[in-house]
């Protein structure tokens, strides 16, 4: 499951992971239908977190399979608020998902630290979103109320963006609870991706168009991808006014809206 996969189940089913964990196995999609060795990678994956009765052991039994291969077939019901699903337990979140969110978060707060007062600047505001959000591009599930930046209500989401690109968000995260499916917005907007995967986030701007500033992402193997923020200085600080992507698109106009002006 890649991290695209995890945010459309969480987008899907808010209300049935309300609470829970999901568990993401970080296993490529290069294995042949039932490869012995993705079983074997499975059930080795999946052991830690799976616990049986003997109801389920018995049926397991009477089937013909071999109790080595109970793990990888049944899980019973979770523990919390009745719903069907794989119990966590706290050695689930192990370091592979802890180590990379925590530098990301790192780096970030040394650009945070660095800038002016609070969204004093261009890049204040930037260093505190990213550093918010760090965890879209790590593969954790601890943002802001545990929910993606498109997914934010628009009390925070003011706090980074302008009131017009504030509604535009909400207008397609509604229309993704209504529908229960995916509307104008198929991507994190932060990181221009389906699956962000950053290792290091820096900022770069000119001193003669100080509303714009280019965001370098920089995956693990180093490739880096730019994204260009559109700002406007308002009562509140610095806020996003629109994002725009190395496919010539933006934010804006991706849901709906108008371009800004001289953009």
């Amino acid at each position: 499951m890649e991290k695209r996969h995890l945010r459309r189940l969480r987008q899907k089913f808010r209300e049935e992971l309300s609470g829970k964990h999901v568990l993401c196995l970080y296993i490529p999609d290069d294995y042949e239908y039932l490869d012995e060795a993705l079983i074997e990678r499975l059930r080795r994956g999946v052991d830690p977190h799976v616990e049986f009765d003997a109801r389920a052991r018995q049926d397991c039994l009477a089937r013909g399979w071999r109790p080595a291969e109970f793990p990888s077939l049944i899980p019973v019901a979770s523990r919390s608020r009745g719903n069907s699903g794989v119990t966590s337990h706290p050695k689930s979140f192990g370091m592979r998902r802890f180590i990379p969110a925590f530098l990301l978060a790192l780096t970030l707060t040394a650009v945070q630290l660095r800038a002016q007062a609070r969204d004093s600047t261009p890049i204040a505001l930037l260093s505190r979103l990213y550093a918010d959000f760090a965890w879209e591009a790590t593969g954790g599930d601890d943002g802001p109320g545990s929910k993606t930046f498109s997914d934010q209500p628009k009390s925070a989401l003011l706090r980074y963006v302008e009131p017009e690109l504030a509604a535009l968000l909400l207008r397609d995260a509604a229309c993704v609870r209504r529908s229960n499916a995916i509307c104008r917005l198929d991507f994190a907007p932060l990181w221009d991706s389906q699956d962000p995967d950053v290792a290091d986030v820096s900022f770069t701007h000119s001193a003669a168009r100080p509303g714009t500033v280019v965001a370098h992402l920089r995956s693990r193997t180093g490739a880096e991808t730019l994204v260009t923020y559109r700002m406007r200085r308002t009562s509140a600080g610095w806020r996003i006014a629109d994002i725009q992507y190395r496919n010539g698109l933006s934010l804006r106009t991706l849901l709906g809206g108008a371009k800004v002006a001289g953009s």
